[in-house]
């Protein structure tokens, strides 16, 4: 399994919280990617994300002006 399908197997079913309540919420003991452990699998999680919404908020403040 990859990250991406540990993490949603073991998410809370509220879509209501935040993202960084789900996060921290997250059974990440029970996340466990090959012979990576749930802290590395946290760690690579928050630096994915952290790309992806820097990506966001980049690709969403580049506009071009007359």
């Amino acid at each position: 399994m990859t990250l991406l399908d540990q993490i949603q197997a073991v998410m809370l079913n509220d879509d209501n919280v935040k993202y960084s309540t789900m996060a921290d919420k997250l059974e990440w003991d029970k996340v466990v990617v090959g012979q990576h452990t749930p802290a590395e699998c946290k760690d690579q999680w928050i630096c994915i994300t952290t790309k992806v919404s820097s990506h966001l908020l980049l690709t969403s403040t580049n506009h071009t002006y007359p």
